[in-house]
């Protein structure tokens, strides 16, 4: 009789361990829940913060815009984007075009000018020069330089 005891109070030790076991892995769950769903907020609200700097032509990231975005928009509506690999292709339209490049260097530390304002050069011979190339024919090419 002691031993059916004995036997019933391990039994039911081991069915309390069991409960509680069970009871820490879903709260475990639970935290793992939360924490999923606040880093789906999280990237979200990055994501959106991203999307709304990321201009829709280019795909470049522009935090100072200075034209609005609809602006920009309705001033691109009818205009079809060229890869550089296919800027061949433009020189044998009868009509000018604009390709708009933008080069980027490696950032310098930022400088102060005469007039105190700190301003960021192009470090000398990296950045090509752009100006206005005719050997395009009837393509204009606008470079700007992002530093």
């Amino acid at each position: 009789m002691a031993q059916d005891g004995n036997l019933s109070s391990a039994a039911a030790e081991r069915e309390l361990r069991k409960a509680r076991l069970q009871e820490l892995c879903a709260q475990r769950a639970a935290r793992l829940k939360e924490a999923q769903a606040r880093e789906r907020v999280a990237h979200a609200r990055a994501e959106a913060e991203r999307e709304l700097c990321t201009e829709r032509w280019s795909g470049l990231q522009i935090v100072d815009r200075l034209v609005r975005q609809d602006k920009w928009d309705a001033s691109m509506k009818g205009k079809e984007l060229v890869h550089l690999r296919h800027l061949a292709k433009l020189f044998s339209t009868h009509r000018f075009e604009v390709v708009i490049a933008v080069l980027a260097a490696a950032p310098r530390k930022p400088t102060k000018n005469a007039q105190g304002e700190q301003v960021m050069v192009p470090r000398p011979g990296r950045v090509p020069d752009c100006k206005l190339d005719t050997s395009f024919g009837n393509v204009i090419v606008c470079c700007n330089t992002l530093i």
